[in-house]
């Protein structure tokens, strides 16, 4: 389960860093913010599909959410 946690946090860093990719491209500023979180998230998701056997096959994604949002509020 470790690694479904990672997972999950991996992709809502990723998803949190491409409204900071798109502003900062919109106002011509330098992204290294957004950079540095979009590069976080691409690590922890390839940690945690590296370290899951069988990796995480993209029908998959919804479930494991789904089982760790569940495993949070329980």
């Amino acid at each position: 389960m470790q690694a479904d946690f990672i997972f999950v946090l991996g992709l809502v860093i990723g998803v949190l860093a491409a409204p900071a990719l798109v502003s900062s491209f919109t106002h011509n500023r330098s992204p290294r913010g957004a950079a540095a979180l979009a590069l976080v998230g691409g690590a922890l998701i390839a940690y945690a599909a590296l370290n899951k056997p069988g990796g995480y096959p993209a029908d998959d994604i919804p479930a494991v959410v789904g089982s760790v949002i569940k495993d949070l509020i329980n």
